[in-house]
């Protein structure tokens, strides 16, 4: 049970812990406070009182690149996952997190 859980936990990309406040457009809602608990450069997982609804396109606002694309993968409890539709460079990557860390350090 144990390497089966594992294996379903398998990721194309590692992911960075972040606390970033940002909003997320979709839709068929007004636009909403989401909570980036993590992020990678294919996605994030975010926290929300907004129902996103899975298979539905997004709008998030990230630091450094403005509106990103993604698509609402799962959701579950508060939390979604999000796929962006065009991978972060990794050039770009790399100062999203160092923005997201410091900003949320200086807090």
């Amino acid at each position: 049970m144990y390497l089966s859980r594992l294996a379903k936990d398998v990721r194309r990309s590692p992911r960075e812990d972040v606390s970033w406040q940002t909003r997320v457009n979709a839709p068929d809602m007004p636009p909403a406070e989401v909570l980036i608990v993590n992020l990678s450069p294919s996605g994030c997982m975010v926290r929300s009182d907004a129902i996103l609804v899975p298979g539905e396109p997004t709008m998030l606002m990230l630091p450094m690149v403005g509106q990103t694309e993604a698509q609402v993968m799962w959701a579950l409890g508060g939390r979604a996952g999000l796929e962006f539709v065009t991978p972060l460079p990794l050039h770009s990557y790399s100062s999203i997190l160092s923005e997201m860390q410091r900003d949320n350090y200086e807090r």
